[in-house]
């Protein structure tokens, strides 16, 4: 930590290759961390040494960070290696989708500016993670199974659920938050499900496909054991309406509609509301609603409640209450 920090201070007073030996004695102390390499590899190019440090990084083990093919790329660039600094830079916003915001007007890639172009315009990748409790749960426990999605922010988002939930299963309630802008390349966009298991047993949740534009990314399925605690009978199964497998991502199936606001969405009743407004439907349906939230920076913008009504039926009176005040009082037909 003291090398680190007399690095720091040398590459900050202008001494970049005084800073390169510093970083040299902490990564030797401490050989397992990357990111030692990847400064002392910095101050030797910020030295004028760009073939040392092109050197360095390719001979560090383990994965490499995103900035360092950044600057694989950049060095290269600046020694005229138009190819390999092409091939590093790819690699890098491929690695970090936000890379790609410093490609254009990088002095260090001004002799690059006629053939990066794609790079800068291309369409970042999606990553995709499913992660749930898996392991073993108690039946008529609420189970959280939360879809972490990175890229693609501006475009849409659809879960195709590729078979439909289990015997004794329902969805209860959906979180859509985003972190950083919708623009933002790397925005990290939540998409989160709560299931109850009402039947013990063995099973798995899934597999789904995630359509991002033209791209299909399969995401396996989550498996689990649902257990009954000794001595408790089985809770009875919810025989409310199944999950509509059009019903996807919140977001995408309410986008164009604003709070308070009654409508069919996906063959069910969607009501959105703002947080403390109370909301009545008329009759009240027998099937339980999804709990739904679209959020932003961990605050809740809109609420919604969905419910999967069965086709026919007289159409339902919604009234959205704020503080005693009639915000919406509505007869909802259904659509074609």
């Amino acid at each position: 930590m003291e090398a680190y920090g007399e690095g720091l201070g040398l590459l900050q007073a202008g001494e970049p290759l005084e800073a390169a030996e510093r970083f040299a004695a902490a990564a030797a102390a401490d050989p397992g961390h990357p990111l030692l390499v990847s400064w002392q590899a910095y101050a030797l190019a910020a030295g004028g040494q760009r073939e040392e440090a092109i050197a360095l990084l390719q001979a560090a083990p383990g994965a490499r960070l995103p900035e360092d093919l950044y600057n694989l790329g950049a060095w290269n660039a600046r020694l005229g290696r138009e190819e390999e600094a092409l091939t590093w830079l790819g690699q890098a916003v491929t690695a970090d989708p936000s890379l790609r915001d410093r490609l254009v007007g990088d002095p260090d890639l001004s002799n690059l500016q006629a053939r990066i172009g794609g790079l800068a315009a291309a369409e970042e990748p999606v990553r995709a993670l499913m992660n749930g409790e898996e392991g073993a749960i108690l039946a008529g426990e609420s189970y959280d199974l939360e879809l972490v999605v990175q890229g693609g922010s501006g475009r849409a988002l659809l879960l195709g659920w590729e078979e439909p939930l289990p015997g004794g299963f329902s969805l209860r309630r959906a979180v859509d938050e985003v972190s950083g802008g919708q623009g933002d390349a790397g925005a990290v966009r939540s998409l989160s499900w709560r299931v109850r298991a009402a039947v013990p047993g063995e099973g798995t949740l899934g597999p789904w496909t995630l359509a991002v534009g033209e791209g299909r990314h399969p995401l396996p399925a989550v498996t689990w054991q649902v257990l009954l605690p000794e001595g408790v009978e089985p809770p009875p199964v919810d025989t409310g309406a199944p999950l509509d497998p059009a019903w996807w991502t919140p977001r995408e199936a309410l986008a164009g509609l604003a709070a308070p606001t009654a409508a069919w969405r996906h063959g069910a009743l969607a009501v959105l509301f703002s947080p403390g407004d109370s909301v009545d439907v008329t009759p009240v349906p027998a099937c339980a609603a999804f709990e739904i939230e679209l959020r932003r920076d961990d605050q809740a913008e809109t609420l919604a409640r969905v419910w999967p009504l069965p086709a026919g039926g007289a159409a339902p009176r919604v009234r959205v209450v704020r503080g005693g005040k009639v915000l919406s009082d509505q007869r909802v037909v259904r659509g074609r």
